[in-house]
């Protein structure tokens, strides 16, 4: 509840050298529970300057971080993989892409199917020796063993996809 009352104190608070968030999209300050003057309340055109402002800015940051990233080759079904999930790295294939973008389902050795991230797999061909390593990648052979890290994914049949529209 605390959150809630100091958002608005957070959407008008003025951002370096621009305008506060809630100036800069409806053009006046927002009322909360702090009292304020009602010549604060109206509205105020914003200097065409601030939006050209945070867009230059917007782009700075862009560019800084388009330095440093780098583009993943796409994978493609039937491909082994690594998945990585914290410390924890294990083997699997790739089933399908995922409906989300960059996303795949892939498959660890027991069969338990998961949604990935393209950041959290690595191609088994693409790895120098020393990831290599078997001491470093785990392998499930109990099918058993906790796996609760991973986001599980149930591949609806034909009834059952009826039914989720349709019910």
């Amino acid at each position: 509840m605390k959150i809630l009352l100091s958002l608005p104190s957070y959407r008008n608070t003025p951002r370096g050298e621009l305008s506060s968030p809630a100036q800069l999209l409806i053009g006046r300050t927002l009322l909360y529970q702090l009292p304020v003057h009602t010549y604060i309340l109206k509205l105020k055109t914003v200097d065409p300057s601030e939006y050209t402002a945070m867009l230059n800015k917007q782009h700075r940051a862009k560019m800084y971080y388009d330095q440093l990233c780098k583009e993943l080759q796409q994978l493609k079904e039937g491909d082994f993989i690594i998945c990585i999930d914290g410390k924890i790295r294990y083997r699997g294939k790739v089933i399908r892409h995922a409906n989300a973008p960059r996303s795949y389902i892939v498959q660890n050795s027991i069969g338990k199917r998961y949604k990935r991230n393209r950041h959290l797999i690595e191609c088994e061909n693409n790895l120098n020796s020393n990831e290599m390593n078997d001491s470093n990648i785990e392998m499930y052979t109990d099918a058993n063993r906790d796996v609760s890290f991973a986001e599980d994914i149930d591949e609806p049949n034909s009834s059952q996809s009826f039914f989720y529209f349709y019910s």
